[in-house]
């Protein structure tokens, strides 16, 4: 065989190849798309890129772990969560390179604290805290939606986000004269409008690094609690948001940077939870054995007034 014949047939070889690896990226998805799979999204709030206005001055906050089994929050829980978003069903269907699809959220914990005291009087200082607001006239009502678009190996690709928020404001004094502020609220964030937040990197698989809630895709309460599935369905895919190789920004983890809600006044930054340093573990072991467990920017339009 001469050489031009033979670079033909390595020519031919490659293409036939490349077609066979095309055709196996995209063997994940069935013949009518594949799906997002029903799950939770465990955060870790970035202080930098996190503050909201208050009174007319802008205050930066930061997260405080939830505890477990507190209001919205599972009975196990990665160690440095402040934010639980879940992600409900219908689960959308995709196909790779086609048209994006909706997926509804809630958002069901949040727990945030200003990075330092704050002036709320001459010489009073006071921390404030950010949740949930938690009567039942708001239950439900923290809702939003994920549009997902897939990559053309159905390996993950971007997602845009809306989400509304009704949360209440405590104060606790730590210097000055007695001056008690009772809390305030409910106040209304409205991330992502009147714009989406995004697009953002997502992937099917997680950041080296974090911690995985793991649930069996039966649609129990373990299913809508983890973050990675046992028994998917064929081309039902797992969803792990600001995942993305070559990614970087978020303590703990590779391959994953943060990203933020955003509205007027306000901006949410968030990384998901890493896995803790083993000292950390033993903390949290010891913290569930007690309690018999074990055996981007965010808007505050109503704040400033």
């Amino acid at each position: 065989m001469n050489s031009k014949a033979r670079r033909k047939t390595v020519l031919c070889f490659s293409t036939i190849l490349a077609l066979i690896l095309c055709a196996t990226a995209r063997a994940q998805c069935p013949a009518g798309g594949c799906s997002i799979s029903i799950g939770t999204d465990y955060f870790l709030t970035v202080p930098a890129d996190t503050y909201f206005n208050f009174n007319g001055n802008q205050v930066p906050l930061m997260g405080v772990p939830l505890t477990p089994g507190a209001y919205g929050v599972p009975n196990v829980t990665p160690g440095g969560t402040d934010t639980i978003v879940q992600r409900l069903g219908p689960e959308p269907t995709l196909s790779p390179n086609g048209s994006p699809a909706t997926m509804n959220t809630m958002i069901t914990a949040l727990s945030l604290e200003s990075t330092t005291p704050q002036e709320l009087a001459p010489n009073d200082y006071y921390n404030i805290f950010a949740t949930l607001d938690q009567t039942d006239s708001m239950a439900g009502m923290d809702t939003g939606t994920l549009t997902i678009s897939l990559n053309n190996n159905a390996t993950g690709g971007t997602f845009t986000s809306s989400l509304d928020v009704y949360f209440d404001l405590s104060f606790t004094q730590v210097s000055g004269s007695p001056n008690p502020i009772p809390p305030e609220g409910p106040f209304l964030v409205q991330f992502g409008n009147p714009n989406p937040d995004g697009p953002y990197p997502w992937s099917t698989t997680p950041a080296n690094g974090a911690w995985l809630v793991y649930g069996t895709d039966d649609g129990q309460t373990d299913d809508q609690n983890a973050n990675i599935h046992t028994g998917l369905d064929v081309g039902e895919l797992d969803f792990f948001p600001g995942v993305e190789a070559g990614s970087s920004g978020c303590p703990g983890e590779s391959n994953a940077a943060p990203f933020s809600e955003t509205a007027l006044l306000a901006q949410h930054g968030v990384c998901g939870d890493p896995t803790p340093e083993p000292g950390s573990l033993l903390l949290l072991g010891t913290a569930l054995l007690g309690l018999g467990i074990l055996g981007g920017r965010m808007l505050l339009p109503g704040a400033s007034a």
